[in-house]
This record gives structure tokens, C-alpha cells and sequence, in this order.
């Protein structure tokens, strides 16, 4: 595992769904993710030592962690600057027909 690059990422559309950052739908590695892409300055090294907590849990603890949250799992660059994470979206079985959700479900025609 490791950093992204913001252009190979596949941007399907700019919606904004959050106060302070945007989350961007994108396929990476055939999956459908969101970026969370900030509007003002983060912590880029607590949102690194989230990703990196993940990776070295084993392997059972790590897919259990997936299997219940959209936990970051890896930090995506333009260039040198640090965009947000990437996130996994989240399964039809955490969505509960709110807006937001329906924007996501939408957006990947699902």
C-alpha cells in the first residue's frame, strides 16, 4: 500500500457533500471510492498514521475494520500536496435513502 496519485485516479464528479471538504467519487483499482477533498489545510500527519495503523493490523482485524467502516486507505498527492484520503464508499447495506446518499448512489448509477 502506499500514496496515490490524484491523476491516475479516474474522477467521476466534484459534489459536495461535506462542510469542509469535498468528496469526490473515483474509481481506483476498478473500486469505487471517494476522495475526501479538503478545503483548507490538514493534519497530513495524523491522516498518514491512520492509514499506516490500518496497514499493519493483521490481516483479520484489518478486514473486520473494512468490513465496518470506510476507514482511510491511502492519502492521495497532487504532486507534492497532500489532496485528502481515499475512501472506500460504502455498501448499500450502511445507506438509509438520506440525500447525500442518494447523490453517491446516483453519481455511480447504482
Amino acid at each position: 500500500m502506499g500514496d496515490l496519485r490524484w491523476q491516475e485516479l479516474q474522477r467521476v464528479q466534484d459534489r459536495r457533500l461535506a462542510r469542509h471538504a469535498g468528496l469526490i467519487p473515483v474509481r481506483a483499482g476498478g473500486e469505487r471510492c471517494l476522495v475526501k477533498r479538503y478545503d483548507r489545510p490538514v493534519n497530513e500527519a495524523s491522516l498518514r498514521a491512520m492509514v499506516s495503523w490500518r496497514d499493519k493490523l493483521p490481516e483479520r482485524d484489518r478486514q473486520h475494520l473494512d468490513d465496518i467502516s470506510a476507514w482511510p486507505r491511502h492519502l492521495v498527492l497532487d504532486g507534492d500536496t497532500m489532496v485528502g484520503p481515499l475512501i472506500p464508499l460504502a455498501g448499500d447495506e450502511f445507506f438509509d435513502g438520506g440525500a447525500a446518499a442518494n447523490a453517491v448512489r446516483h453519481e455511480h448509477g447504482t
